[in-house]
This record gives structure tokens, sequence and C-alpha cells, in this order.
């Protein structure tokens, strides 16, 4: 389940094929603050998740940089001041994220150091 889905399983969806915007920023905070790489916990029942295996979906560590690919448009955001979080898009789509992190100075976290680009891979 992707960003684009976790968007109709809130009752303030509507018909439109793309989640609201507040929808697409909070789920980097949803999966962080679940502590699971599986965005919803517990999962829908209707879920293609097997749920024998759901321990494995658990975040042992929190992450520096966390990417949750999606087909909706692509973002990164840091979250939580601390966790960088990376939609590349879908590069089937044609969008990557170039991501450059810069040299430890020993006064900077990782997130300080970091720039993202997301760019058209098609070229």
């Amino acid at each position: 389940m992707g960003i684009a889905q976790i968007g109709c399983c809130n009752t303030f969806c509507n018909n439109d094929s793309k989640p609201p915007l507040f929808v697409l920023f909070s789920f980097p905070n949803n999966t962080l603050i679940h502590s699971r790489y599986y965005p919803l916990y517990p999962p829908p029942t209707h879920a293609p998740v097997d749920h024998k295996h759901l321990s494995a979906l658990a975040m042992k560590r929190r992450p520096d940089v966390l990417v949750l690919p999606s087909k909706v448009d692509p973002f990164y955001k840091v979250v939580d001041g601390n966790v960088l979080c990376i939609n590349p898009g879908m590069l089937g789509k044609g969008t990557c994220a170039m991501v450059t992190v810069n040299p430890d100075d020993g006064a900077h976290s990782l997130v300080e150091r970091v720039e993202v680009t997301i760019a058209n891979c098609t070229s």
C-alpha cells in the first residue's frame, strides 16, 4: 500500500484519484510513528499483506533517510527534524531522486548535509 492508497483509507478522501496534500505530507510521519515499513498498522484485512510476516516490516531503528516511492507526484521533506523522507516517484514514469551526501565536518547532521534533486530520468 502506497501513498495513493493510504489516502483512500481515510474518511475525508473524496473520489479524486489523488489524496489531498496534507495526506501526502503526513504519510512519512505515519510511517515513522507506527515504526513499520508498511504504512498502516494493523493493515486492513483486504490488503495484500501476509500477516504471518508483519514482524519483518518492523522498523528496528529510526532511519536517517527513508525512501517511499509512490505513483503520486515526487517530493522530499524532513520529518521530525532529523529524518529525510523522499518520494522519488516511479522510474517507469520517468522521475527519480538524485541524492548527494556532502562530507561530514562533525558539526552538521546528515539531514543538513544532504541535497536532493527530483529529476526527469528519461533523457
